[in-house]
């Protein structure tokens, strides 16, 4: 925080990235550096300073053009938390003046961070860029299932691919139309199941995968049974707490409830009813009327109500 009041103070920030910028051989560094100083607050949880936050949105705006697609990606990741005035305005610039320059040059994590972004920012895409992005997508789906069927790559790599998965999913929801999220959807599915296979899929992307679907109406059964012990082992893992209204909406939406997922959630819900908002108990209780009140218990219905 003292390094924090000395930059917007003296205007370092600002200073030192236009210093850099100036000088040929520092020029892939100065975005470098912001990036990971950005991060690195970010990461740290020192989002208190709108003064540095919108130091970081207006800086990086001016010289947009100089960073590389891991550095943008590093940013946009950094600058969903950290609040400013500019914070949105400078994800959608990045969304639509230099996105499309980059994006051959984007790993499957690069664009994870980059399309949640987007969408944090309701950022929207052209159709050619919206095109290249589901093209790209799917190429990098093939060759992450590859590298992860190597058996050299740890579990740190299947972690990493399997947070991906979900960021992924959520940016194409928003930012691709229904039939470019079918094909990434496609692409993605066996990668999903390959993560499934190996126990690791994450929370995050199987709330996602069963968001997606949901979205597009598409029921792909024999995907939803082999998430499903995935699902009752984080939902009873977490007790529950962990987002599980968004998964039983999308079950809600999509009218199934696999395996004994339903009844986990049914748990789940129990716990977390209290601390449901207005809006998220009204929809779980859309969904649960959807299901047919199929292995929702009264108790849960009742918390629901008066939540």
């Amino acid at each position: 925080e003292t390094f924090a009041e000395h930059w917007v103070q003296s205007g370092t920030l600002d200073m030192h990235f236009e210093t850099a910028a100036s000088s040929s051989s520092d020029s892939t560094k100065a975005p470098e550096n912001l990036a990971y100083l950005a991060n690195t607050y970010a990461r740290l949880r020192l989002s208190s300073n709108s003064e540095l936050n919108e130091a970081f949105a207006t800086t990086s705006m001016r010289q947009l053009s100089q960073f590389t697609a891991w550095q943008l990606a590093l940013l946009c990741g950094a600058l969903v938390h950290l609040p400013s005035q500019g914070q949105k305005a400078c994800i959608t610039l990045i969304a639509q003046e230099v996105f499309s320059d980059v994006l051959k040059d984007c790993s499957l994590g690069h664009l994870a961070l980059l399309t949640s972004a987007f969408g944090y920012a309701r950022a929207s895409l052209t159709s050619p860029v919206a095109a290249s992005l589901t093209k790209h997508t799917c190429s990098l789906a093939a060759s992450a299932r590859a590298a992860l069927a190597q058996p050299h790559r740890g579990g740190d790599h299947r972690t990493l691919t399997s947070g991906s998965l979900g960021s992924l999913l959520d940016g194409a929801v928003h930012l691709l139309s229904p039939s470019q999220c079918l094909q990434v959807l496609a692409a993605l599915r066996p990668l999903t199941m390959d993560l499934v296979e190996k126990g690791n899929l994450r929370a995050s992307a199987l709330y996602s995968v069963f968001s997606a679907h949901a979205h597009l109406g598409l029921r792909d059964l024999e995907l939803f049974e082999a998430l499903a012990p995935v699902g009752v082992s984080i939902l009873e893992e977490n007790e529950g707490s962990l987002r599980s209204e968004r998964l039983f909406t999308a079950l809600g939406m999509l009218g199934v409830t696999p395996g004994h997922l339903g009844k986990s959630l049914d748990k789940a819900l129990l716990v977390k009813a209290p601390s449901l908002s207005l809006a998220e108990s009204t929809q779980a209780l859309l969904a649960a009327s959807s299901l047919e009140f199929r292995d929702i218990s009264a108790n849960t219905v009742e918390a629901l109500i008066s939540a």
